[in-house]
């Protein structure tokens, strides 16, 4: 599946992570948060292939870690297609664990499963060097290990000691031997970081009874069988909790299927009105979307299997087609919504209410108005903000005892803020 990296380790984890401003502490525990394993070297032959990216550029300086490890996995990758590491391997995983400790981040470790004596040579031409006191040094803070002639071991944890990364590959060269006729798993854990995020969603959606079906799960299971079909699996502690839980599980896959049905039949009902959510012109391509996702949700079938429900997605190809086509529609609403000069306008007064805001409270004493030019001038706006129609903004203070009291933002074209909101 192309992009599946930057998709889970970078939007599905990372990006969160530090773009939240979260202040609880993180549980620092021996448990990856996902294992990801990918079965032979064309994963690594795809990153390979990429150009540069500028989404990843842009996140270096925000997940380094998961760009570093990236990296590394590009270079093998590139080794490989130019034949000089030609079959060398077989098949690899990707696990990592949020790291709460200084410095934050996030731990990363690589286990590549290489065919018979290829160990050394992979880690020599990834590290451009031999081995120093057993380790390979690798950019980014990484360094590999041997753990034997068919077994490599990186990670940029510091603190792991050489038994537990023995254990750690040993356990993934476990699974990586049992993946016959998958491409692809992902095993996302029930750690802290992840009920964490997934808890909050759940209740942001308010998607009632989830909440107390994901407490008695263990773990879910992603497997790419090829590129058109995939299997979701959601593991529970024993069959019991399966069972007493199976019945909400599946209710809501069909609720999906519902409401997507529904959601055709009203973007049809839209294109007439001139208040819809998207525009006429967007309506009869979003009822033909939600038309499209829902005869998707209802090809899915599912099964029971142990303690484990399982479902199985078909048509992969054409989910990515859809959400390829719901961010086209949505940069078109975007695009259509930055159109209108008024709506621009008064995106420019919430950005220019915001400076003042953020003035105020670093300086609370005063002694006269303050003024786009103070705002400019002390980097709470990078530049000061255009009317498209050609108003003049203008910030009226009300201060009292040398303190900004209140204040109202105004356009010379179309008034107050506050009246136009």
């Amino acid at each position: 599946m192309d992009n599946k990296f930057r998709c889970l380790i970078i939007m599905f984890i990372l990006f969160q992570i530090f773009t939240s401003g979260r202040s609880a502490a993180l549980c620092e525990t021996a448990a990856a948060d996902a294992d990801c394993y990918f079965y032979g070297d064309k994963y690594l032959q795809k990153i390979a292939d990429a150009s540069s990216d500028p989404f990843l550029k842009a996140m270096e300086a925000v997940v380094p870690d998961a760009v570093n490890a990236l990296t590394i996995l590009k270079n093998a990758g590139g080794s490989i297609k130019d034949g000089e590491l030609k079959g060398a391997l077989k098949a690899f995983c990707v696990s990592f664990k949020i790291r709460e400790s200084e410095p934050r981040g996030i731990n990363f470790y690589i286990t590549l499963d290489c065919a018979a004596g290829e160990v050394a040579n992979m880690l020599s031409r990834l590290a451009g060097a031999g081995p120093a006191a057993n380790k390979y040094s690798l950019p980014g803070g990484f360094y590999a290990l041997a753990i034997n002639p068919q077994c490599a071991f990186i990670t940029n944890d510091e603190k792991i000691e050489s038994s537990a990364a023995a254990a750690k590959a040993d356990s993934a060269i476990v699974e990586l031997s049992s993946g016959e006729g998958i491409e692809e798993k992902t095993v996302i854990y029930k750690t802290k970081f992840v009920s964490d995020k997934i808890t909050a969603y759940i209740n942001k959606s308010m998607l009632s009874l989830l909440d107390k079906v994901y407490e008695k799960t263990e773990k879910f299971e992603l497997d790419v069988i090829d590129e058109d079909n995939a299997r979701f699996s959601v593991s529970f502690p024993d069959e019991e909790s399966l069972a007493s839980n199976y019945e909400v599980i599946v209710g809501y896959k069909d609720i999906f299927t519902a409401m997507t049905a529904a959601n055709s039949e009203f973007e049809k009902l839209n294109q007439t009105r001139r208040n819809a959510k998207f525009s006429a012109e967007f309506s009869g391509d979003m009822s033909m979307f939600f038309k499209e996702m829902s005869e998707l949700s209802s090809k899915i079938t599912h099964r029971l299997e142990g303690k484990k429900l399982i479902f199985n997605v078909p048509m992969l190809k054409k989910y990515g087609e859809l959400n390829s086509k719901m961010m086209n529609l949505e940069k078109k609403a975007q695009t259509k919504q930055a159109e209108n000069p008024l709506k621009r306008c008064n995106s420019n007064m919430k950005t220019l209410e915001g400076a003042v805001e953020l003035f105020a409270m670093e300086n609370p004493k005063i002694e006269k108005p303050v003024t786009i030019e103070a705002l400019t001038g002390g980097g709470y706006l990078h530049k000061a903000p255009q009317c498209p129609e050609g108003g003049s903004y203008n910030i009226e203070c009300k201060i009292n005892n040398n303190t900004l009291e209140s204040f109202k933002i105004k356009c010379g074209k179309h008034g107050n803020l506050d009246e136009m909101m």
